[in-house]
């Protein structure tokens, strides 16, 4: 973050966000390839991995917010809010199918894995 508020003016936002979202991509293949090459099966190097491509997910989240916040504030005040309440209900929406998916999933032998996948 200290390096980002350093050097803002050298950085453009088109870049920044294109950062983010390529990590978003990354690091949900990397996450999807874990569990598919380890099988659900537990272990440190496991538990390292996600932590890694957790870190990763924030890193993304902060380029890609920063960067839209930024180009939206150069705009109408509006869009910030609508954006930034876009930004809530999605993360409300994603947590809601992640209930229905293990309600669903429920009784089966690999049920929160299976629900996780989706």
């Amino acid at each position: 973050m200290g390096i980002l508020s350093h050097n803002v003016s050298k950085i453009k936002t088109r870049w920044r966000n294109l950062t983010g979202f390529s990590l978003f991509f990354i690091a949900t293949l990397g996450l999807l390839v874990l569990d598919l090459a380890t099988s659900g099966k537990g272990g440190i190097g496991n538990y390292i991995g996600i932590c890694i491509i957790v870190a990763a997910f924030g890193v993304a989240d902060g380029h890609v917010q920063g960067g839209l916040v930024g180009d939206l504030s150069f705009m109408c005040p509006e869009f910030i809010q609508s954006f930034l309440a876009g930004y809530a209900a999605s993360g409300v929406l994603a947590s809601a199918l992640r209930l229905i998916s293990k309600a669903v999933f429920e009784r089966s032998a690999d049920g929160l894995r299976k629900g996780a996948s989706i």
